[in-house]
C-alpha cells in the first residue's frame, strides 16, 4: 500500500507543455495557501484612511485583485525559471519564493494600489523578449506603462535592442501611446477610471508636500528630499531621459552577445538606476526591479545576493512608510542601493 501510495505521489502527468506528479501539484497548493495565510493575516491594514465608502470598497477590491497578479506572477516567474534552465525544482522553488516575497505580500495585503498588474506586463514584455518575440514584448510594455509609468524604467533595454536592429520601429508605438494615455488618464484628461490610477491619485492626495524623494533610497536621499524641489526635479527629467538613452546606445553598441542572462541583468540594472536618479519616486518603486531580480536570481544561482539586497532595500522603503519613519537612515540604504548598481555595471566592464 505504502509503495503503490509513493508511485502515485511521484508518477508525472503529462500536460500540454510539463509533466507534474501529484506531489509537485500538493507542493504548489500547498506553497498557495501559505501564501494566502500571510495575506489574510495582514489584510486588515489600512495604508490610507479618511476616503469615501466608494472610495474604501474600491482599494479593497483592489488588494483582492493584486494577491491574484501575485499567483500570475509566480506563474510567469515559474515558467521563466523552468523554460531557461529546464529544472522543474528551481521553477517550484521560484514559484514559492514569489508567493512568499515579503515587498508582495505587504503590496497586495496591505498597500493595494494594484501594482502587480503593470508590473506583470512589464515581466511578461522580459519573458517575450526572451522568446524571441520582442515586438510582442513592447506592446505588453505599453500596457504596462498605460497602467503605470514605471514600466518605463525597462525601456532602455529596447532601445539598445532597437539600435541592434532586433525590433521594429513601429513596435515603438505602443509604449509611446502607453505613455502617452498614462499622462492623459493621471491628469483626468481622458474621463476613464482606471482603479490603479485612481488610487495611486488617491495616495498622493495624501502627501502633505512635494518631496524629491517619498521614503525611496536614491540618490535625493543622500543630498536632500526638501531643498529645491523644483529646480532638481526639472533637470532630473531630462537626466534620466538623456541617462536612458545612453544606456540604449551603450547596449546597441555592445558586441558582448545578448544572452539571455545579460538581458535579465540588463533589464534588472534598468530597473535600479532609472528610480535611482529619478525624482518623486515613491515606497513601491522598487518592485520592478525586485521581481526582475528575483528571476536573475535562478537564472543565475551565484548571483542571488541581487535579489536579496534588492528586497531588503525595497522593504526598507515599504517599512519606512507603515512605521512613520524607517529602521535605519535611508542615506545609508540609498548608499548600498548604489553599491549594487556598480556591482551590476562591473558586470558589464
Amino acid at each position: 500500500m505504502d509503495k503503490a501510495l509513493r508511485e502515485f505521489l511521484v508518477k508525472e502527468i503529462k500536460f500540454k507543455r510539463c509533466s507534474l506528479a501529484p506531489l509537485d501539484i500538493l507542493l504548489l497548493i500547498g506553497t498557495s495557501v501559505a501564501g494566502a495565510c500571510l495575506r489574510e493575516s495582514v489584510v486588515s491594514y489600512v495604508s490610507m484612511e479618511g476616503f469615501t465608502m466608494a472610495q474604501t470598497a474600491m482599494l479593497n477590491q483592489l488588494k483582492l485583485l493584486s494577491f491574484l497578479f501575485d499567483t500570475f506572477l509566480a506563474i510567469l516567474v515559474m515558467d521563466m525559471v523552468i523554460t531557461h534552465t529546464g529544472n522543474k525544482i528551481k521553477g517550484f522553488l521560484a514559484y514559492g519564493v514569489m508567493i512568499l516575497l515579503p515587498v508582495l505580500t505587504a503590496s497586495s495585503a496591505m498597500w493595494g494600489l494594484g501594482d502587480q498588474v503593470y508590473v506583470f506586463f512589464a515581466l511578461l514584455a522580459v519573458a517575450y523578449l526572451l522568446k524571441g518575440k520582442k515586438n510582442l514584448g513592447l506592446i505588453s510594455l505599453g500596457i504596462s506603462i498605460l497602467i503605470n509609468s514605471n514600466g518605463l524604467f525597462l525601456l532602455p533595454v529596447f532601445i539598445g535592442l532597437y539600435l541592434k536592429k532586433e525590433v521594429k520601429t513601429v513596435s515603438f508605438l505602443a509604449p509611446l501611446f502607453g505613455f502617452v494615455g498614462n499622462r492623459l488618464l493621471v491628469t483626468g484628461i481622458l474621463p476613464i477610471k482606471i482603479p490603479m490610477i485612481t488610487a495611486d491619485n488617491l495616495l498622493k492626495s495624501t502627501r502633505e508636500k512635494a518631496l524629491l524623494s517619498y521614503n525611496y533610497p536614491n540618490i535625493y536621499q543622500i543630498f536632500g528630499t526638501e531643498q529645491f524641489v523644483e529646480e532638481y526635479s526639472q533637470a532630473a527629467y531630462w537626466f534620466v531621459i538623456c541617462l536612458g538613452l545612453i544606456m540604449g546606445i551603450i547596449i546597441g553598441l555592445s558586441k558582448r552577445p545578448l544572452t539571455k542572462e545579460r538581458i535579465v541583468r540588463l533589464f534588472v540594472l534598468s530597473a535600479i538606476v532609472i528610480p535611482y536618479f529619478a525624482p518623486f519616486m515613491n515606497e513601491r518603486s522598487g518592485m520592478l526591479a525586485d521581481v526582475t531580480a528575483v528571476v536573475l536570481g535562478f537564472f543565475v544561482f551565484k548571483k542571488f545576493y541581487i535579489p536579496l539586497v534588492q528586497v531588503i532595500i525595497s522593504y526598507v522603503a515599504y517599512s519606512a512608510y507603515f512605521r512613520g519613519e524607517s529602521v535605519m537612515p535611508m542615506a545609508l540604504v540609498a548608499a548600498v542601493s548604489l553599491v549594487l548598481i556598480m556591482d551590476l555595471i562591473r558586470e558589464e566592464a
